[in-house]
């Protein structure tokens, strides 16, 4: 007769059965939470309709920062439903960007043709997002949490990952984190004493993800003798 396993977080989508201290596979996402951004005070930009969001204007005003002491600046954004089309001044001629963007403030850009000289230059400097300016409201209590919060702060000043904001929801605390190729998320949950249980990363990368990978395993090693994976 088969073993039959009581998952005691069914009611939490965060992937697999955990006992202790468990690690998860990096899930792949194509949505971040809506809570994924927690930004500090922008000024508005020269663009009227970039002025509607937190997001828009962080976008911009980290575009123009990249792009200062570089050939490149921009000579005008169109914006439409769901895109900003930001028009990229080089010296080989104009280069166009579609940004697509979601309500949680996920951005993609393509370039408009193919072919552009300076595609993988510009590309770089639209979707570094390394300069955004946060603020977060969170003080971790002591214990695992206070260890976690150190942990993760580390790894991504060491690998230059922004965290973008830390909230609690459905009983798990979540770090939101944007790489420089992803935009990721890690679920943390702790019992009663405050000692981490399980741990469950998200990433547009899904496993690919190696800087979320790293940080989980880091994650992993503050009970290193204890818990497995158990899938189903």
């Amino acid at each position: 007769m088969e073993n039959l396993i009581t998952n005691p977080f069914s009611d939490y989508p965060f992937g697999p059965i955990i006992h202790n201290t468990g690690l998860s596979a990096t899930i792949r996402i194509k949505k971040i939470p809506t809570l994924f951004y927690s930004f500090d005070k922008y000024e508005d930009t020269p663009f009227a309709e970039l002025n509607f969001t937190d997001y828009q204007k962080a976008k911009y005003w980290s575009v123009v920062e990249h792009l200062q002491n570089t050939e490149f600046s921009i000579s005008k954004i169109v914006c439409s439903q769901y895109l900003d089309t930001y028009y990229i001044k080089t010296p080989s001629g104009e280069e166009i960007y579609n940004g697509y963007y979601k309500k949680t403030g996920m951005y993609s850009f393509t370039p408009k043709k193919n072919g552009y000289a300076n595609a993988a230059e510009i590309m770089c400097y639209l979707t570094d997002e390394s300069n955004y300016k946060i603020k977060i409201n969170y003080e971790p209590e002591e214990g695992d949490p206070q260890k976690a919060y150190e942990t993760i702060k580390e790894s991504c000043s060491e690998n230059n990952i922004l965290i973008t904001n830390i909230f609690h929801e459905d009983g798990a605390i979540v770090y939101c984190l944007k790489t420089q190729v992803s935009y990721a998320y890690i679920q943390l949950k702790f019992n009663n004493s405050n000692m981490l249980t399980w741990i469950s990363p998200f990433s547009t990368l899904a496993s690919s993800d190696e800087n979320i990978n790293l940080i989980a395993a880091k994650l992993k090693e503050l009970h290193p003798q204890n818990g497995e994976c158990i899938t189903l």
